[in-house]
């Protein structure tokens, strides 16, 4: 018992270092980087034991440095702190881009030979599903967001993919989410950006748009490069499909097209005293069914010091919004310590209001001090005024696996709403909040 309290220090210790080596929206520079990389090796050699077998914190360390070596080096004052490298390579891209078009239309001949069912699926990360019910009513017609391959479409309900965004002149991207107009199955937009899981870095392109069914893309509301922010989901206004709502790291955009171009206003961002390393980013939105002018949004909170993710509902979002917090009526605090919230809505019942978080549960088995993870889902019929807990249980019996952070959906059956879905490393159905797995 007496070597325990060390060695939650010290991890404790090195994650707020490693992660206070980066700041949202400061890019790394040649100096520090290196200076930094230096220190750390030096640190890892005195200290043998988090290198073997590998802990969580060396880990970080090695995605940090894997990242940075490639762009540190590559650093050039011509290109006013723009990466030397990626621009050769946008220039190369360019300079073949027949080539490049033809290379996700034209059959090769490779062919999968198995295995065919395969025990764990590790084929790549899926962050975004839109199902086209717009211009193909049998529902075949998939496009999905990887988190750094771009998007992917079917036209056969997934027996055929082809890449949609390689001929996009983009570099590579990941996606976040995907929307389509609800009028016009040709016209889809998405939120770009790469699933950090566990970096303290990652950055998108901002919001790209297709008006011909994915043959082409183009950047409707840009990012800079610098700034390592992610757009994290989108929401459509179905009474005026020409207004779209967008979680862009910290902040709720709306985008209004005007001709050619698009109007962008910055329309809440939320309240928190901003420590060192903390960081508080629009996680979804969900857009009240019959009243698209009432938006709810759910913010992720890491912070080691304590997590406080948040829960709002805008009105007036389409014109003067008011912003009500609704995290404060939770019935248990212990919701209130997820890294994350994800929220879930339903045509059924349009006053309700679903919200799921997993959280870290302190308890002490044979001595030990351990940190059990647990997943809850709350429930609000009155649109968010009073909160009924529904649901409390450990992370293994529903499908996030303890990494809720990075990974969490919750999804209302349309035709049943006793009925839930909670994603993440797998899906977990509840039948009238039983927990079923699948």
């Amino acid at each position: 018992m007496k070597n325990i309290v060390p060695k939650y220090c010290t991890s404790f210790l090195l994650v707020i270092l490693l992660f206070g080596l980066y700041q949202p929206g400061v890019a790394q520079t040649q100096e520090n980087y290196f200076e930094s990389a230096q220190h750390w090796e030096n640190y890892y050699d005195q200290h043998p034991e988090l290198t073997d077998p590998l802990s969580h914190e060396y880990k970080n360390y090695l995605r940090w440095r894997a990242f940075w070596d490639t762009r540190a080096q590559c650093m050039d004052t011509m290109y006013s702190g723009k990466q030397r490298l990626i621009t050769a390579i946008l220039d190369q891209y360019v300079a073949d881009i027949v080539y490049h078009q033809r290379s996700t239309i034209v059959a090769s001949n490779w062919k999968p030979v198995g295995p065919v069912n395969l025990e764990n699926q590790t084929n790549g990360l899926v962050q975004a599903v839109y199902v086209d019910t717009v211009s193909d009513k049998s529902n075949k017609t998939i496009y999905i967001g990887s988190n750094s391959g771009g998007i992917w479409k079917t036209v056969d309900g997934g027996v055929n993919w082809q890449n949609v965004t390689d001929r996009s002149y983009l570099p590579c991207i990941g996606i976040w989410d995907i929307k389509g107009d609800p009028s016009d199955g040709n016209i889809l937009y998405a939120g770009t950006g790469g699933n950090f899981m566990g970096r303290g870095y990652s950055y998108g392109l901002g919001i790209i748009r297709t008006q011909d069914a994915g043959y082409s893309w183009q950047v409707i509301y840009p990012l800079p490069e610098n700034e390592f922010t992610q757009v994290y989901r989108l929401a459509i206004d179905p009474s005026n499909p020409d207004r779209i709502y967008a979680a862009v790291g910290t902040k709720l955009v709306r985008l209004v097209k005007n001709g050619s171009s698009w109007d962008t206003t910055t329309i809440f961002t939320p309240d928190s005293n901003f420590q060192y390393d903390e960081h508080r980013m629009i996680r979804d939105i969900e857009m009240v069914p019959g009243k698209p002018d009432t938006l709810y949004i759910a913010t992720d909170h890491w912070h080691w010091s304590g997590r406080r993710p948040q829960v709002w509902m805008i009105t007036g979002a389409s014109s003067t919004p008011t912003a009500t917090r609704l995290d404060c009526n939770f019935p248990d605090t212990n919701l209130l310590k997820s890294q994350r919230f994800e929220l879930a809505v339903t045509k059924q019942t349009p006053d309700y209001i679903y919200v799921v978080g997993e959280y870290l549960y302190d308890t002490t088995i044979d001595d030990t001090l351990r940190r059990i993870s647990r997943v809850a889902i709350c429930k609000s019929m009155d649109n968010g005024a009073s909160w009924g807990k529904k649901i409390d249980t450990l992370s293994g019996y529903l499908a996030t696996g303890g990494i809720g952070y990075f990974k969490i959906e919750l999804v209302i059956d349309p035709t049943d709403t006793n009925t839930v879905f909670v994603g993440g490393n797998t899906v977990s159905r509840l039948n009238s909040w039983d927990i079923e797995e699948t």
